[in-house]
């Protein structure tokens, strides 16, 4: 900033030097025009004498003259003593007087070259003292310029931490262009600060939230059972779930316990909404469901009617839950389930194909606390596996706005449905995972696999043959059990 400074004020001097060097020039030109004018005015009176004289030229009188103009140069005669001396000789008064115009006419010249010369050293003079003198001003008027501009490149330099305002200062106060300029920077520096300040403010709001929402995060997934294998006592069933919220905290949930020794239940559920509010609902509607199938073990139908009417009185914004509950009985392989709502199960008989089954569909919990639900069963045989799921797996969307469906999720887990629980579910996630690409996670991605082995002790999965019996304790085929393949209508 300051080379530049510096730079505009020498283009300042130069141009005024350039100015003075013109007006110079000028003046010169006329006192040389106007002598030079003078000059040839006496010359060409000087000749007409000369004229004169050289027609006076009689017997002596040249001789006369030249002796005199001889004295006349050494110093030895003035002009009156020649005129004078000449006047013995009889010469004519307009001779003399001739001869003492050109003697005037040549005093004339001296003076005017005389004078000349002396125009020309003041012109030179005026000239020198005008250029010191602009040189002087300009070099005043460029620290004037260039002092506060300095100043504040210094002062922006020094913007830092604490010290980042910039304020308005004596030196800047010059009246022009350099104070416009200083309080354009003090009105920024002050808007600058506000928005640092707020933005501050924000990011530490942001950070805190965020802090409490990892935190939330990490009671979230210590609510749900993440031990695997969950039961390894256990030799009736295998079983394997996850859940992976689209934001830090989700709305689905999954949850599997013993009720008794004999009977496991099974739930996996999706509140309406996301984020916080969907993560306290989830955490509430989950202990709701737990606590009432350990009141009610084996009867479902009333665990969940109660459950829904304790959420109905807690729902707020208009709140509700789907769920898939059932109940296994791990002595003879009947399940007794309620669909809320939910999608519809996938089951796999022996090894065979996943198959959708149709259900008495019942509505969401959380809505209508009078609702009477109706049970569904179906009665697995050893090797048989029951694979649940949210939305979230079905909806996933690709770049092209295409979702997964459920013929997708099918033809996943068809690709080898001999898998164990934990393959099946890492087999469907990969898909959707190619499915979507670089998408973002549209919805909580939830699963829960279960895989029936029944009481015996020492049965080998592979040696079970595919069962295609269907029916239940009581004897008869449950309406569970009427199954849909891969050919699911598309929403």
């Amino acid at each position: 900033m300051k080379k530049k400074s510096w730079g505009l004020a020498a283009k300042l001097i130069r141009m005024i030097i350039i100015i003075i060097v013109a007006m110079t020039a000028v003046v010169t030109l006329v006192f040389g025009l106007r002598a030079k004018h003078l000059e040839l005015a006496a010359e060409k009176e000087g000749k007409e004498i000369a004229e004169q004289v050289t027609q006076m030229n009689r017997a002596g009188v040249n001789k006369i003259i030249r002796d005199g103009i001889e004295k006349r140069e050494k110093g030895e005669l003035d002009a009156e003593e020649l005129f004078a001396e000449l006047m013995q000789y009889g010469m004519s008064v307009d001779v003399i007087q001739g001869m003492q115009t050109a003697e005037l006419i040549s005093e004339m010249k001296n003076r005017i070259q005389s004078s000349y010369r002396t125009n020309i050293l003041f012109v030179v003079a005026v000239a020198s003292g005008l250029t010191i003198l602009s040189a002087l001003t300009a070099s005043r008027l460029s620290k004037k310029r260039v002092d506060p501009i300095n100043h504040m490149t210094r002062r922006i330099k020094e913007l830092s931490g604490d010290n980042a305002v910039f304020e308005m200062e004596e030196v800047y106060k010059t009246g022009d262009e350099i104070e416009a300029l200083a309080e354009a920077f003090t009105d920024q520096s002050a808007k600058l600060k506000d928005y640092v300040e707020k933005n501050l403010r924000i990011t530490l709001e942001k950070e805190r939230l965020d802090t409490e929402l990892a935190l939330a995060s990490r009671i979230q997934e210590s609510m749900l059972p993440r031990s695997f294998p969950a039961f390894p006592e256990r030799r009736e069933f295998d079983l394997f779930a996850r859940m992976v919220p689209a934001k830090t905290v989700g709305g689905d949930f999954y949850d599997f316990f013993l009720v008794d020794e004999d009977h496991l239940a099974v739930v996996i559920a999706d509140v309406s909404e996301k984020g916080i509010a969907a993560a306290l609902f989830m955490a509430l509607s989950k202990q709701v469901l737990q606590s009432r199938l350990m009141l009610y073990r084996d009867d479902v139908k009333k665990a969940l009617e109660e459950a829904n009417r304790l959420l109905c009185k807690e729902s707020v914004e208009d709140m509700f839950v789907t769920a898939w509950i059932g109940v296994l009985c791990l002595s003879d392989g009947r399940l007794v389930f309620v669909d809320a709502g939910h999608d519809l199960a996938a089951v796999s008989r022996g090894n065979g194909d996943f198959t959708f089954l149709e259900d008495n569909h019942g509505i969401i919990l959380a809505a209508f606390p009078e609702w009477e639900y109706q049970t569904s069963e179906l009665l697995l045989e050893p090797g048989d596996k029951v694979f649940l799921y949210t939305d979230g797996v079905t909806e996933a969307r690709n770049g092209k706005g295409e979702m997964l469906e459920k013929s997708g999720m099918l033809r996943a887990l068809n690709e080898d449905p001999s898998l164990t629980p934990r393959e099946l579910d890492e087999r469907v996630r990969s898909r959707i995972a190619a499915f979507v690409g670089e998408e973002e996670q549209y919805d909580d991605i939830t699963t829960v696999c279960l895989q029936y082995f029944g009481k015996g002790e020492n049965q080998d999965k592979e040696d079970r043959s595919r069962r295609t019996g269907l029916g239940c304790c009581a004897g008869q085929r449950s309406h569970a059990e009427r199954g849909y393949d891969a050919g699911w209508p598309q929403r």
